[in-house]
């Protein structure tokens, strides 16, 4: 391989920049690449300052829009490190030719094996009669078994199908909602259903959201959809936080003793003080579904692959 040692290439994604076998793994492909913090909430300008200079740029859930683009005159491409893209301004990026590489699906085992535990952890008391022995309480209610119940699934694409088919053997009935047409993926996993998001709600003991976060997407669940689901329902929400829309969930799981939701993502993150995390219906983490030591090591090789590609075509 050719390297160009004229190349500065950078990665700003703190979760890539605190492993060393992926920072060993870029400087395979990149010798001279220089990695930023390991700072989950570096200052915008820092950020900016850090990325002024770069050909290339490895990020996260940095924000890159128009102002990013100012800053960063020299900058050719940008590869993602993880599947969410609603931090990428697109129109900002191809107004001046600025590409943006993805690798859809990388972390899917990862947030479907978390939904799937949320599911069993809250359906069986897991996390709940553990707060209790916490406190001292020996409160024996071992819940309920997820065989024969119904899950509604808005999302059928690459977690959403992952997680259909890790659920095959609990002889569960999956209803599916998605804006395209999933029959022949339904088909071929022969346990699920496309039908209408009311339908989906209304029938499903637990709903498990699969969408990424856009226009169409963002307050998809509001106080009307809630307001349709059973009233022991659980909700689990693993992809962006405000497809939720947490004020009208805090209501309604306040006026609702038996409904329960598992959180892994916030509106805004940290989500240290959001009144969701501590309320005794809600089970929380702090957006660790694509995090694991696998799906952190397939995202950042899957971005450094991608830049590879792009500077140098195929790598050796």
């Amino acid at each position: 391989m050719d390297y160009n040692k004229n190349l500065t290439i950078k990665c700003s994604a703190f979760s890539f920049n605190k492993d060393k076998y992926l920072i060993d793994y870029l400087y395979k492909f990149f010798p001279k690449a220089i990695v930023g913090s390991v700072d989950e909430n570096v200052p915008r300008h820092e950020f900016l300052k850090f990325a002024s200079d770069a050909h290339g740029l490895i990020i996260g859930r940095e924000k890159i829009d128009y102002e990013f683009i100012y800053h960063c005159p020299h900058l050719k491409v940008i590869s993602k490190y993880g599947v969410g893209l609603d931090n990428i301004d697109f129109a900002a990026c191809e107004s001046v030719g600025l590409k943006v590489l993805s690798a859809p699906g990388v972390n899917k085992q990862s947030v479907a094996e978390l939904t799937m535990g949320f599911m069993l952890g809250t359906f069986h008391n897991i996390y709940f009669t553990n707060r209790l022995l916490h406190q001292g309480f020996w409160k024996k209610d071992g819940g309920r078994d997820l065989k024969s119940k119904t899950l509604g699934i808005i999302g059928l694409g690459n977690i959403g199908t992952r997680l259909v088919e890790l659920l095959l053997p609990f002889d569960l009935k999956i209803m599916v909602n998605d804006i395209l047409d999933k029959s022949i993926e339904c088909k071929r996993l022969g346990i699920c259903a496309q039908v209408d998001l009311e339908t989906l709600l209304k029938n499903s003991d637990v709903v498990s959201l699969h969408v990424p976060l856009n226009e169409t997407t963002k307050n998809l669940i509001t106080r009307k959809e809630l307001s349709l689901m059973k009233p022991d329902a659980l909700l689990i929400n693993t992809s962006r936080g405000s497809i939720v829309n947490e004020k009208d969930l805090l209501n309604h799981l306040n006026k609702n003793v038996n409904f329960y939701a598992c959180l892994d993502v916030f509106e805004s993150e940290p989500a240290i003080g959001n009144p969701l995390i501590s309320h005794p219906q809600v089970v929380s983490t702090p957006h660790i579904g694509g995090n694991s030591v696998e799906a952190r090591r397939a995202m950042g090789k899957a971005a450094v692959d991608l830049l590879s590609d792009y500077f140098y075509g195929e790598k050796n």
